[in-house]
């Protein structure tokens, strides 16, 4: 049996090969990197401070991006998602992306979520800098669906900061 940080370990270069890949479903288009910076278990006790980055490719498909990433609070919780968002615009500068993904949670100190096995949804609001940059607000929920006893979820609020790697 794996220990849990290899089990995680093993998650992580996982998500980062499949979100950095050029898999066979991409088109041609930039890959991008979003840093992440906020608050997790946002409007309940106790919260904390959480950061973490996400690599996003294009597919084919009805303009979706793979999108995987990890994040880690200060209570050393850590987990990581694989999932698709899709950019919607609104207005000449603004995007509005909303996302969905499975995750993998490790409890660390942190809230105990209720089992490894996560979902999690999002909704992004960015501001394009430039053609390749823009900064956002990223609004997520962590929960199991209750497919656990014990399924209390978790609500982030974070700040980003996306930029295309080429093209685009």
């Amino acid at each position: 049996m794996l220990k849990r940080t290899e089990r995680f370990g093993s998650l992580a270069v996982a998500v980062l090969l499949l979100a950095a890949a050029r898999p066979a479903l991409a088109q041609e288009g930039a890959p991008a990197v979003q840093l992440m910076a906020g608050i997790f278990n946002v409007g309940k006790s106790p919260t904390d401070i959480e950061a973490g980055f996400e690599l996003r490719r294009p597919t084919r498909f009805w303009g979706l991006e793979l999108a995987g990433g990890i994040a880690a609070s200060d209570e050393e919780s850590i987990w990581a998602h694989l999932g698709l968002r899709r950019d919607f615009e609104v207005g000449p500068r603004f995007v509005l992306a909303p996302g969905f993904a499975f995750a993998f949670y490790e409890r660390g100190d942190g809230k105990d979520l209720g089992g490894e096995f996560q979902f999690r949804s999002s909704i992004d609001l960015g501001f394009r800098l430039s053609h390749k940059t823009r900064v956002g607000l990223t609004f997520y929920h962590l929960s199991n669906a209750g497919l656990e006893e014990v399924n209390p979820g978790s609500n982030s609020a974070v700040l980003s900061y996306s930029v295309r790697l080429k093209g685009g």
